[in-house]
Parts: structure tokens; sequence; C-alpha cells
């Protein structure tokens, strides 16, 4: 084909169209490694751009809550995640130039795609945030709060910024955004394994604030079930209660924990006693449970969704909210003991050569280590398990 002038402008204004409908049409996402290549070469303001990368991410995050959605899902976050590089040549585009709600979509964006940022870049996405403090509202001051917290960071000199223009909207709150402030403020405190000034000071407004509502105005309000699991957890972390009536919710499997199900069914030869994994302080469910040595042992088999991706690294780490649910439990349930497997922990075993039976041995030896870990220090109740070729599965503090 012989490429004009015209033929150009066309096919600019195509990947533009896609970019800007994207978050609309999720099925569109099959033709994403298309279009993407070409945006390096546009020449795309700030706005545009951060328009692009927020519309992308949030297509992604809808289509991992539809039908059968998630392994796509994974798929073309992986995707983008793998080529950001190229695109990112345009980073200090939106962070120099682009407007206050611009840094906001920008940073949502990293946190929908679960892509943490280098630490210089978190300084400038602060910086930019002190400079156009007059822009930020309550509700781009919650965004930015939550998603800094699930990308497991405190802001410092963006905190005062954020924290002010919050309180000083809450005259006319829209009751999405109250959600993801307390929820933030109950994660960055568990993160920290401390009180933190912040965080107390968003819990006792708020909570003085929800205590004028009638439960039916509570219902009414936070209405959507993933609201009412935010403001229960942030609630029962700063109060030891519940918000709101708790439903039990249905206890989901995935594939994944299918197959470890299996694994651990043919390890007959350890005296490991399944427990009910219901957490009824809680209302909700553990991925495994096992009576050990008169302890109660939680194995949580941490999928791609619980760990944030370190910018232009394959390093993972747990995300905020994994960090906050880990820690709710142990607050709630002082006495069980947890353990974390990550899903790449229990891949490079795989890849290495070993039998899902050994696998299924090693992990067996490992709770009843646990079991007795946690009895002889009590701070080791809550750990991740690590796999290395040279010492097989081993654990840690989380």
């Amino acid at each position: 084909m012989l490429y004009t002038a015209d033929t150009v402008i066309d096919d600019i204004e195509e990947t533009r169209e896609y970019f800007f409908n994207l978050h609309e049409n999720t099925s569109a996402l099959k033709d994403l490694s298309h279009y993407w290549p070409k945006l390096p070469t546009m020449d795309m303001g700030p706005s545009a751009l951060a328009r692009v990368l927020f519309n992308t991410s949030l297509a992604i995050e809808r289509l991992a809550n539809e039908p059968d959605g998630m392994r796509l899902s994974l798929k073309y976050r992986d995707y983008v995640v793998s080529n950001f590089g190229d695109l990112w040549i345009n980073d200090y585009k939106i962070l120099n130039r682009g407007h206050a709600q611009d840094i906001n979509k920008t940073l949502s964006a990293f946190n929908k795609l679960r892509l943490k940022p280098s630490g210089s870049m978190f300084e400038k996405f602060e910086s930019r945030i002190v400079t156009d403090a007059e822009d930020y509202r309550l509700d781009s001051s919650s965004d930015s709060m939550l998603a800094f917290s699930q990308l497991a960071y405190m802001p410092e000199t963006a905190l005062p910024v954020l924290e002010e223009h919050f309180f000083s909207g809450l005259a006319d709150p829209k009751p999405r955004s109250l959600v993801k402030m307390y929820w933030a403020a109950a994660v960055q405190e568990a993160i920290a394994k401390e009180e933190v000034p912040f965080s107390r000071h968003v819990h006792e407004v708020l909570s003085r604030a929800f205590s004028h509502l009638t439960q039916t105005q509570m219902e009414k309000n936070f209405s959507r079930n993933d609201d009412r699991a935010q403001l229960n957890d942030a609630s029962q972390w700063f109060t030891g209660e519940p918000i709101m009536p708790r439903p039990k919710t249905d206890n989901r499997q995935s594939t994944w924990e299918g197959y470890l199900r299996d694994i651990f069914a043919k390890a007959s030869d350890y005296d490991l006693e399944s427990t009910d994994t219901y957490l009824p302080n809680l209302g909700k469910w553990s991925d495994f449970a096992f009576r050990v040595n008169g302890h109660t042992v939680h194995l949580e088999a941490d999928g791609p969704l619980h760990f944030n991706n370190h910018f232009r690294t394959d390093d993972y780490r747990w995300n905020g909210n994994t960090l906050f649910q880990s820690a709710l439990v142990a607050k709630t349930h002082p006495d069980d003991v947890q353990l974390h497997l990550p899903f790449f922990a229990y891949q490079n075993a795989v890849q290495k050569g070993m039998s899902t039976d050994l696998i299924g041995h090693e992990l067996c030896q490992l709770l009843c280590r646990a079991a007795h870990q946690a009895e002889a220090d009590p701070e080791m109740r809550t750990m991740s398990i690590h796999y290395s070729a040279n010492a097989g599965f081993c654990f840690k503090p989380l």
C-alpha cells in the first residue's frame, strides 16, 4: 500500500479514536497489539496521552470483572506492561506539562495496571500534586490516595495537599470518594505497621459523619458490594467492628487453587487436618486452612492480581490490598498463622523440574514448620513463601 499524507493522518485519527473509546468496548482489546505500537510515533499532547493510558487500564480492569474475562485481562495487562517503556518516552510530557486531571488519570492508570512507578517518578507525581494544589478536589484527592495506597506507597510531600482538599470538600461528597479515602487510610496504616496521624484523622472525621446516618441511609449511599466491603474492612481495622452488616460471601476457588487442592490431597503422609477456611470475625474465606500442632494455619494462594510490578523490571511486590487484608486477618484472628504462596514461587519450582508430588510434600512440611515457628515466635505468624533451586521452599516474614 502506498502511504500518502492523507492515509497517515487517517491512521493517526483511527488510532486516536480506538484508544479514546476503548473503555466503552472491552472486546476491542483484541486489537490492542495493532494500535499500541503506533503510539510512540504519534505527537500526542499530555492530556491525550493520559487519556490513552487511563482508558486502556480501565478497559483491562473492566474485562477482568466480566464472565471468564480474567485470563484475557491478564494477557492484555501483561502486554501493556511489557511494552510500556516505548510509550513512556513521553512520561515527562504528562508529568511536566499535563494538567492536574492528567496527573490524576496517569497515577490511576498505574494503579489499575498494577505497575509501580520508580521512586523518582513517585516524587515527580508528588511534586506535580503540590504544584497544582488549587486544582485538587475531594474526588481527585481520594483517587490519588487510593492509587498511592494500592501501589503500597506513602506520599509525603503531597499528603498535606490531598488531606486538605479532601476535608474541604466534605460538605457535598460523593459516597464513592468517602469509601476510597477511608479504605486508603486503613491500608496506609497497615503498611506502616503503626498508627499514622493522617489515617487516624480520616477515621475520626468519617466515622463521625457515618454515625449521623441511619442504617437505611448507609445502605442507600453505599449500595455497591465493593463499597460496603471496603467500608467494613476500614471500619474493622480502626474500631474492631464492621460499620454495616457483613453478608457471608461465597467461597470461590480459582483454577490454581484447584490444582493446589489436588496436590495437598496426594500428600497424605503428612498429618495435616483440613479445617474450615471461613474467617468468622471478617465474614470471609481464606484459600486453605489446616490444623497443625493446635494452630490454624491459613495458606493464601496469591495470583497475579495480588502484586504490583516495579516499573521497567520484572520485580513483583504485594500490592496494598493484599498487605492490608493480611494485616486485617492478623488483627482479627491473632492466634492463627498465615502463609502466602506467590504464583511465581510455584511457577519457579515447576520450571526447575520439581514434580507436583514433591511440591506437595515440601509445602506440607513448610506448613508444619510454620506452626512450630509461630509458637516459638509470635511475630512469625504472617509469612511469605519463597523458592530457590538451592534451598527449595522456605518462608520469611511478609
